[in-house]
């Protein structure tokens, strides 16, 4: 049993009409990459293939914030108690 109190409630408020169907490279569906992190699944894909990527590439600048992404994936912590990122 999880000694974590109660989950939050998260409430998005954002327009589809907003996210770019084709977004340029300065340009970010943000609708979409935050919906995914609160599907477990596809969190799950997407944290994996993040790790597979900062092996590859060598590049550990984001090892902690991974790890933390990681653990509120496997409910060992909650994305609303995470460190703010700038």
């Amino acid at each position: 049993m999880s000694t974590l109190p109660p989950r939050p409630v998260i409430f998005i408020s954002y327009a589809h009409a907003d996210e770019p169907d084709k977004p340029a490279e300065s340009e970010v569906q943000w609708l979409s990459f935050v919906q995914s992190f609160l599907q477990p699944e596809e969190a799950t894909q997407n944290l994996a293939a993040a790790r597979k990527l900062i092996a590859e590439c060598g590049y550990h600048r984001r090892d902690e914030e991974l790890a933390e992404l990681e653990d509120v994936a496997a409910a060992r912590r909650r994305f609303a108690d995470l460190p703010p990122r700038v």
